[in-house]
């Protein structure tokens, strides 16, 4: 058995490589406990990724944005123009 390590943030979100991972050695036979010791992760979060059964984590929900692009691009201008037109 693997000496123990601490975990890392708990509140960070898995990336698709360490998602992989988690199954990959599942699916190579190994337990939940060893996959948590090695990646450094809980045993609910590997047992989460692999219930789950997607490699790609879903994209997280995010406040819309009040300005398009093209508002963007039209302050942007407007700021670098002369300063005696601001």
């Amino acid at each position: 058995m693997l000496p123990r390590t601490p975990y890392r943030n708990s509140s960070a979100h898995l990336t698709r490589d360490e998602r992989l991972q988690c199954q990959t050695l599942r699916l190579a036979g190994h337990t939940h406990k060893y996959i948590a010791n090695l990646l450094n992760l809980t045993e609910r979060q590997v047992g989460y990724v692999i219930a789950s059964e997607q490699v790609t984590p879903k994209k997280r929900p995010g406040r819309p944005r009040i300005l398009t692009d093209a508002q963007v691009d039209e302050l942007e201008e407007y700021v670098q123009s002369s300063r005696a037109t601001r």
